[in-house]
Formats: C-alpha cells, structure tokens, sequence
C-alpha cells in the first residue's frame, strides 16, 4: 500500500507493495512531482525565479531588475542619489555642481548653491612670510564682492634692526605713500601706564613697536571699511603692540582712493609671521 513523503506528499510506494500497487505509486509519485515543479517550467533569458505567494512551490519568473526593486535604469549619471519621493517610492536626485550642498526644503532633498557671500566672515586669502622687510596682500585681496573686511595680523620673529610695525594701503601693485594717512587712539602696557596717540597727514600707518625678543606680542584684528570703493577707506585696530602693550586705534585714508590691497614692513630689518583676510557679509 503506497504512503506518501513527510515533507510535499508526494505518493511512493512501500517495501511491501505488490508490483502493481507499486508501479501505480511511482506513476502517481511522477504526476505529484510534475505538479509541484511546474512553476520551473519557461522564463526567459536573464530571468531570475521569485516566490509568487507564500505557498509551498509557488514561483514565478521575473526579469533580474525585479519591478518591486529599485531599477538600475533609474540611475542615469555619475553621482545621481536616491532618494524616497513618497513611502516605497524610490526617486532619482540628479548630481548637483562642484562647489554645491546638499539641502532639503519641504521635505524633498535638491543641490544648493552655499550662501558663502551672506553669512558671516567669509575667508578670502591668507598666508605665512618669513624674513620679509615687508609683505603684501595678493592684488584683487579687495573687491567689489564685499564692502568691509576683517584683516588678522601676527608676529612671530623680528630681526634686529626691526623696531616698528607699519601698514600702507595698496592699489594695482604699488604702496600708497602719499600724506593722506590720519588716525589716532590710545595704548596702555603691562604696568598700567598709558598714553593717547594720533598722527596727521602721515605716509603710512605706524601700528607700534616691535621688541625682537617678544615678536609674537605684536598682532592686531583690523576692519577695513570700503577700501575699494572710491570714498575714503576708514579702519579700526585692535592688538598688542610690542612689548605686553594694548592698543586701539581708528582712522582713515582722506582721499577717494580705490585700493585692493594693503601691505605691512618693518621700518628696518625684517619680520616673520602670518596673516589672514576675511570678507564681511554685505547681509
């Protein structure tokens, strides 16, 4: 008498079925698997099998970008990112430009350009110098990109023979040295001591004393208002100036002069140090 397998059922035939009986079961064991494998059965080039239900056996041929996976033709170009347009529904956000970032708005991702020339201090240019008698801004420093720039100047060595720290306008190249510089303000040094200071129709701005054993006291944060637009340039400074002195100090250049640089020099010898350029935000 045919029994049948523990896990698809199929009909097999027994040890003790006659020949009749068992070449019945094998016949029926045949037609059981037939119907279990049928779903095998076509498909076509490159088609994978998936399950069609949660039933035993029950298959299906699908193409190998299955139409519930996310399609490689979605993506078109180096760079693309998906991202869901809605729940199970993968979209394609095309590569943005250099420079851009990536920012959602209304819950939907999209490349921006950063708002570099509205926010905050904007670094424009900057560098070390070693051993100068004087150095200077690149040309262009100063634009029409930004109306106000802050300017951060620091000593780190100063040869003998270098006893103050000056600054000069600059345009297309060239110090300006011209008797239009005009400021003034006030210092105080360690021990309380303490003294106003103003200079009219100078050649250049004198920042102050350079004391070759404390170089790195002298450094300043300075704010240039308009230098490259044709009205006067106006500044602020504020810093050490030489040996543990404090000073502050405004001012500005009485012509209309467009400058798009400055330079710093040592009155004698030479200095070692850094600088940094920021633009201002005009918003």
């Amino acid at each position: 008498m045919a029994t049948t397998t523990p896990n698809f059922g199929w009909p097999v035939p027994t040890s003790t079925d006659l020949v009749k009986d068992g070449a019945v079961a094998i016949e029926g064991l045949g037609d059981a698997i037939d119907a279990s494998l049928v779903d095998l059965k076509g498909g076509t080039t490159g088609q994978v099998l998936s399950k069609a239900t949660n039933t035993d056996m029950d298959f299906t041929w699908v193409a190998q970008d299955d139409s519930n996976a996310i399609q490689n033709a979605l993506l078109t170009t180096t760079g693309d990112t998906i991202y869901a347009s809605g729940a199970s529904t993968p979209a394609r956000l095309g590569i943005g430009t250099t420079g851009q970032v990536l920012t959602v708005s209304g819950g939907v991702p999209s490349w921006a350009t950063p708002a570099t020339a509205s926010s905050g201090l904007t670094y424009i240019t900057g560098a070390s110098f070693s051993a100068v008698s004087s150095v200077s801004l690149p040309n262009s420093t100063f634009s029409s990109t930004y109306l106000n720039y802050k300017i951060i100047f620091n000593l780190t060595a100063a040869a003998s023979g270098a006893a103050e720290t000056r600054i000069r306008m600059r345009a297309s190249g060239s110090d300006n040295t011209s008797n239009q510089y005009q400021a003034g303000g006030y210092e105080i040094n360690y021990a309380g001591g303490g003294g106003s200071y103003y200079v009219t129709d100078g050649t250049y701005l004198l920042w102050g004393n350079i004391a070759t054993s404390t170089a790195t006291n002298t450094q300043f944060e300075m704010t240039m208002m308009s230098p490259q637009a044709s009205s006067n340039t106006v500044f602020n400074i504020n810093g050490g100036k030489g040996t543990l002195t404090w000073k502050a100090m405004t001012g500005f250049f009485n012509n209309t002069t467009s400058f798009d640089s400055m330079s710093f020099y040592a009155d004698a010898g030479t200095i070692s140090g850094s600088y940094r350029v920021y633009g201002i935000a005009n918003s």
